[in-house]
């Protein structure tokens, strides 16, 4: 009986040594990817923003250009290179997109909607800015999703939505004005529009933008879902009714579902009406 206590004691023991060390190496991991992310970013975004002559202290020309020198150096495509690296550190992802961009490769790296964002985000918060994840969909069959961020512009001391995959912010169709996701579920469609533009927008400008996006990407704007930090149990589900009504069913995998159905972990918490 004693040889047995013994033995699960040491085997208690071993286990606790073996999730310490495993605890411990994962943290070193994300420490040396963190560091990894801030060298590879800082160097993206000074070549970025030298190539294009954009002053830093332009907060919203930085942040579109940074946008945009995303969208140009990789190409959305979902085949056997995309899925072969798109569990790569983010490190990587945009180290293949800079290699292009400087020309040490000569194909843009296949990516879609959430890398682009994801290696967009880096360079956001290597540089300073404060960065919500954002996720929006439409109301079709799968209900398909869409992934931007928005990004507090100290210009204008609001949150705004880049999208890296369309190239574009999201803005008042008479103003100009970039636009949250919260904003964007406050306005009409008639009254949304998109710029692809480094600085500020005139109507010229957001007429050629909408004829560049596909009009499908006006379906996506009834819904929005970030996530915090701290996770799904924070997250916030907003919705403009009149565009996306989270009631109704759609065929998801052969069955018929609600958003929430589909989405439980962006459900946790009361839905946000507008």
């Amino acid at each position: 009986m004693k040889k047995i206590s013994i033995i699960a004691g040491l085997f208690l023991v071993g286990l606790t040594a073996y999730f310490a060390v495993s605890m411990a190496m994962e943290l070193y991991n994300e420490k040396q990817e963190a560091e990894k992310l801030t060298a590879v970013a800082s160097d993206f975004s000074s070549f970025c923003l030298e190539e294009h002559g954009i002053d830093q202290s332009d907060h919203s020309a930085v942040l579109s250009q940074l946008r945009e020198c995303v969208y140009k150096n990789s190409q959305y495509k979902m085949d056997e290179e995309f899925y072969r690296h798109w569990k790569d550190p983010v490190s990587i992802k945009t180290q293949r997109v800079l290699d292009f961009a400087k020309g040490k490769t000569d194909t843009p790296p296949h990516m879609e909607c959430s890398i682009r964002t994801e290696i967009l985000k880096g360079l956001y918060r290597t540089m300073g800015y404060k960065v919500k994840p954002i996720v929006s969909a439409q109301p079709k069959e799968n209900i398909p999703d869409h992934v931007l961020t928005e990004v507090l512009n100290p210009d204008t001391g609001e949150y705004e939505l880049q999208d890296p995959t369309h190239n574009v912010t999201y803005n008042d169709a008479i103003t100009g004005e970039r636009l949250s996701s919260e904003e964007v579920l406050q306005r009409t469609a008639t009254q949304i529009s998109f710029c692809m533009k480094a600085g500020a927008c005139n109507q010229q400008d957001m007429k050629l933008a909408k004829q560049e996006v596909p009009e499908e990407l006006m379906n996506y704007l009834g819904l929005f879902y970030y996530k915090p930090e701290t996770g799904n149990k924070d997250g916030v589900l907003s919705v403009n009714k009149n565009r996306f009504d989270p009631s109704q069913k759609f065929l998801v995998d052969g069955e018929m579902k609600t958003y929430c159905e589909k989405r439980e972990k962006h459900c946790h918490n009361p839905i946000r009406y507008f």
